[in-house]
């Protein structure tokens, strides 16, 4: 029958000092290896799966930086676009205001006088009759 006892009672200090004082009992032990080899190719599938995940990781962290830079460029250039669209606007409102301005001096120009001539002015053919 196997009985448990406590890992220090079979240290190698301990034991020595204990023999000294008590006699100790005999006893086997049964010592179990692993072959170093199973160890070594075992940690080294588990190093090769490791290495694996890094690889997939920084794969993954490259294609996304990869998209980071393309997402950058296409907005740089839609604020380009914008932009320029924006300066398009703009010259489009100040052309109309002084177009609207041009039409406002040359109706005013038209406009008959208090005395109802056009200040020498010749009328056209719908105002003579």
């Amino acid at each position: 029958m196997l009985s448990y006892r406590s890992k220090a009672r079979f240290n190698m200090e301990n034991y020595q000092i204990l023999d000294q004082f008590f006699k100790q009992k005999e006893f086997k032990a049964i010592a179990f290896a692993v072959d170093k080899d199973l160890r070594k190719q075992r940690e080294r599938k588990y190093e090769g799966m490791v290495k694996t995940q890094q690889k997939f990781f920084n794969q993954q962290e490259n294609l996304r930086s990869d998209e980071r830079k393309e997402n950058t460029a296409r907005h740089q250039a839609l604020d380009d676009a914008q932009e320029r669209t924006l300066d398009t606007i703009d010259d489009c409102l100040r052309d109309g205001l002084v177009l609207r301005q041009q039409i406002a001096a040359i109706t005013a120009s038209l406009k008959p006088d208090a005395s109802g001539d056009l200040g020498g002015r010749r009328r056209c053919a719908c105002q003579r009759l």
